[in-house]
């Protein structure tokens, strides 16, 4: 049985994934994940869909280089809408901004709150965390993947007794301390931080609610994360 090659991104997404779930990737584009997955013998059926008809086709000519094609399930459409409610135990949405992903939960909450989530922002993870915690999203795990001079979140979430967060725990990922990219990690999202506070700065009518809550923020996260 031929199995894609996945990047890391992808590969840890595959990690999360509990065997033999019954899984929709949302947003599938080429099917990698799906196909990898069922090829590997991790689950037994998955669905792939995406809103648009070209990345339809790509993920339809991967399955059936890869022979998956009677376990990939191609369809076509926007978010969770593809899925019925009990046809799935898992969901993965991967490879968009943070932003997306949360109206995508929110549009289809019913589905959502009855399935684990793994969810990969590529921007705004930090307001898919808030996203989460006040639409009561437990996230129960949270990973690190990088690609090149990138680092992505992976967060693993369920519906229900969310925890509470600091906003330095929105901004970071509570549970990420452990993962071997975390002082990278760190320090990049630091100097966002410090960056977004010097651009304030300059501006010529700089907005001081902002440029306070911002301070506040860093002060918080340096507080709360760099060891003492």
């Amino acid at each position: 049985m031929k199995i894609p090659k996945l990047t890391e991104r992808l590969y840890k997404i595959a990690e999360l994934v509990r065997e033999n779930s019954r899984l929709a990737d949302i947003g599938t584009d080429h099917a990698y994940l799906p196909v990898y997955l069922v090829n590997t013998g991790k689950i037994d059926f998955a669905i792939a869909s995406d809103i648009g008809e070209g990345p339809l086709e790509r993920a339809k000519a991967v399955a059936e280089e890869y022979s998956a094609g009677e376990k990939v399930d191609i369809r076509l459409g926007s978010g969770l809408e593809t899925v019925k409610k009990g046809e799935i135990d898992t969901a993965v949405i991967a490879g968009m901004g943070g932003m997306l992903i949360a109206e995508i939960l929110e549009t289809s909450k019913h589905l959502a709150q009855d399935i684990e989530l793994i969810l990969q922002p590529m921007t705004a993870d930090d307001e898919l965390r808030e996203y989460l915690i006040k639409s009561n999203f437990r996230i129960t795990k949270e990973v690190l993947a990088k690609e090149g001079e990138k680092i992505y979140n992976i967060m693993v979430a369920r519906f229900g007794e969310a925890e509470e967060y600091t906003e330095a725990e929105i901004y970071i990922g509570k549970l990420l301390r452990e993962d071997i990219y975390f002082s990278e990690y760190l320090k990049r999202r630091i100097k966002k931080l410090k960056n977004a506070i010097e651009g304030i700065e300059k501006a010529e009518n700089p907005d001081r609610d902002k440029l306070e809550r911002l301070k506040k923020l860093l002060l918080e996260t340096e507080e709360e994360f760099y060891e003492s």
